[in-house]
């Protein structure tokens, strides 16, 4: 066994096993589970040329360690999040929800980490922690306590903690955050490199659609019907087009040609602590669906009812007025 001069640990280490040579180098402490982090390969053979090999390899891992023990940027993850969340756009919803995954998730994990110090090791090795608990306990019982200071457990209902796994799509969403912010941070020169590109993630199950079947779909749509008009035109509409249900909310019927037998879908409608606005659909994409004979009719008379009742109100028509609308609380204006 060849060893490099104390301390070995941090200089490394070149060892024979069996016919080949295993090559070791420590690479610090994960904060993730705080064990100890080896770079290790194994070489072929145990000859000079071997030897050499190995001796090369061992170099390129000191040099990988040292560039990332040297890197000038001190910024910690938890700042960097902090920047990207500021200078980046997301929509409400998914800023919001991104929120909660970096205040429950990765600021008490990985928010006090130096930018520079993050690895692909690091990151994998949280995600296997996130899947097997989500609070990533240490696999001790503890009692999970409902209420902060002296309390009564009976009467808060504190329960033993139960490890329940992160879902693969919650894990993938906390990947996704870690690395939009340290794309920035490659784009703001504080890194080199971006471990998250080699990161794996938990793979995305594929759908798994589960639609009614015609007898069901039949008898929804004959119910809806039943109730109102309306209520009935717009279930038909959304199970022959499969448009989402923001986008028949913010559909106009500017955007309904009757005589082409085309729908536009441009925009989505979104309600947040009880006000609505419009803003892209899902995939930021407008795209044309084209209407069957039997919805067009429906579509035909369920205009004429709205400008019916437009008239009743004293209100003129518009084609910019929503195709649905409430009856509750009626605005024209509003879906």
């Amino acid at each position: 066994m060849i060893e490099v001069e104390e301390p070995a640990r941090r200089r490394g280490s070149i060892r024979e096993r069996g016919s080949s040579l295993q090559v070791r180098l420590f690479a610090g402490k994960d904060p993730v589970t705080g064990r100890d982090i080896y770079l290790t390969a194994s070489i072929s053979g145990t000859d000079k040329k071997a030897r050499k090999r190995a001796e090369d390899k061992l170099a390129e891992f000191r040099t990988q360690v040292n560039r990332q023990r040297s890197t000038p940027s001190s910024v910690k993850l938890g700042y960097a999040i902090e920047e990207w969340m500021r200078t980046s756009e997301h929509e409400d919803s998914t800023r919001e929800g991104y929120r909660g995954y970096i205040t429950r998730t990765i600021q008490p994990a990985l928010g006090e980490v130096p930018i520079n110090k993050i690895t692909t090791r690091m990151l994998e090795s949280f995600y296997a922690e996130l899947r097997r608990c989500r609070v990533r306990c240490d696999g001790r019982p503890f009692i999970e306590h409902q209420k902060a200071g002296e309390h009564d457990c009976k009467a808060a209902r504190c329960v033993p903690h139960a490890c329940k796994p992160m879902a693969a799509s919650t894990v993938r969403q906390v990947h996704s955050i870690i690395s939009g912010t340290l794309n920035a941070a490659l784009r703001w020169d504080l890194i080199s490199s971006n471990p998250t590109k080699a990161a794996q993630r938990p793979k995305q199950k594929p759908p798994q659609p589960d639609p009614p079947s015609p007898a069901v779909a039949a008898r929804l749509v004959e119910a809806a019907f039943g109730m109102d008009e309306e209520w009935g035109t717009l279930v038909w509409l959304v199970m022959t087009t499969g448009i989402r249900r923001g986008e028949v909310c913010a559909l106009r019927w500017a955007r309904v040609d009757l005589d082409e037998g085309v729908v536009e879908i441009r925009s989505s409608y979104l309600l947040r602590r009880r006000i609505g606005r419009e803003k892209d659909t899902k995939t930021h994409q407008m795209r044309r669906i084209a209407l069957d004979t039997e919805t067009i009719v429906l579509l035909r008379e369920h205009k004429e009812r709205c400008r019916l009742r437009m008239a009743e109100l004293g209100i003129e028509f518009s084609d910019e007025m929503y195709v649905f609308s409430g009856v509750r609380d009626f605005d024209p204006r509003k879906p």
